[in-house]
């Protein structure tokens, strides 16, 4: 009997570290040595922790229905961990954020720019590389969990608290990474280090290494989901009437421009037209005045000519009183020898003529 508990006593005494894990052994709170991969003696009193190599990712918050599912389907691995108790988180409003007032316009009649409580889903990834600095300094695994929820939890409620969850919404990468921050100062990582190493603080590392620090969802509440929907809906519309009207508008700016180009082009052609027959007459009357000139020019050249011949004295003589006499005018010339011999001249053949007749 006695060598049956003796062997039950050993065989429950040797523990297996896989070389996926990494291990230690303890006895009364006190560290005794880290251990490699394969199997190892701890016998009682001595304990073993064991932590995987690989990425540790946690879930907390008010998780949605997908994870839930999931949750139950999975099994217990040291790669995931879900605490799936609440946290409230107490969001400002749009007068507690120091959002300039000439930005405060888009936020208007929103319902997440006034006070609201909701529950959110975070998650965060680390990588355990000493496991004795994280039992030394956080006490192990699961309380390093803890602290770091706690640490997230505290740092997403004092920005909050700043802010407004419709600002935050459009915000969550910066929000995120601000968390992260606070995290990697808890746990000592790398730069966490630099930064307090800046302000000349040491920091003692706790053996892990931050990978992600996000806000998976904001846990808004389902009447706020509503409101939300509700407001989405009428901004779109609105934003579709807007879009309507100013289609409309475009098409009654084209419109009229046509319109007006036709008009200004008709315009300009019978301006053109007009312009186009005042010239063609203006030139003709031109042309008229200027014929007409030219011909009485001529005229009187001819007459001065005729003036210096044999006879042209007498012909220039004879015009003159034929044209008085057309107008009706009384037309004294002077009479000279020559002049009355041609009168009487024709007298005599106008007389002879008219006797012949007879």
């Amino acid at each position: 009997m006695a060598s049956v508990v003796v062997i039950c006593y050993f065989a429950s005494s040797v523990k297996i570290v896989s070389e996926k894990e990494m291990g230690l052994s303890k006895i009364w709170g006190l560290i005794l040595k880290s251990l490699k991969s394969g199997p190892h003696f701890i016998p009682w009193p001595m304990t073993m922790i064991k932590v995987t190599k690989n990425a540790i990712k946690v879930d907390f918050g008010t998780l949605d229905v997908a994870d839930v599912e999931r949750v139950n389907k999975a099994n217990a691995s040291q790669s995931w961990f879900v605490m799936t108790e609440p946290i409230r988180i107490n969001w400002g409003d749009i007068e507690s954020s120091s959002l300039p007032k000439n930005q405060r316009k888009q936020y208007e009649n929103d319902p997440l720019a006034k006070r609201v409580i909701t529950d959110p889903h975070l998650y965060y990834i680390l990588r355990v590389f000493n496991l004795q600095n994280l039992v030394e300094e956080a006490g192990g695994l699961i309380e390093a969990i803890d602290r770091i929820r706690d640490t997230c939890t505290t740092a997403l409620q004092e920005f909050a608290g700043k802010t407004f969850l419709a600002k935050a919404i459009t915000e969550v990468e910066q929000l995120s990474n601000d968390i992260r921050e606070r995290v990697e100062d808890l746990v000592g990582d790398e730069q966490g280090q630099k930064r307090a190493k800046e302000k000349g603080i040491t920091l003692r590392s706790w053996g892990v290494d931050v990978m992600e620090v996000r806000i998976k969802a904001f846990g808004t509440s389902h009447a706020v989901n509503t409101a939300v929907s509700e407001r989405s809906a009428l901004v779109a519309k609105a934003a579709g009437e807007a879009i309507s009207t100013e289609l409309k508008a475009g098409a009654e700016e084209i419109r009229l421009t046509k319109e007006g180009k036709g008009l200004a082009a008709a315009i300009t052609a019978k301006g053109a037209a007009d312009a186009s027959a005042i010239t063609i007459k203006g030139a003709a009357d031109a042309s008229a005045i200027t014929a007409k000139g030219t011909a009485e020019a001529s005229a009187i050249s001819a007459r001065a000519k005729a003036v210096t011949e044999p006879g042209g004295e007498l012909i220039l003589k004879t015009d003159t009183l034929k044209e008085g006499l057309a107008h009706g005018k009384t037309v004294v010339l002077p009479l000279d020898q020559s002049l009355l011999t041609t009168v009487t001249s024709i007298k005599t053949v106008l007389d002879a003529v008219g006797k012949k007749e007879d």
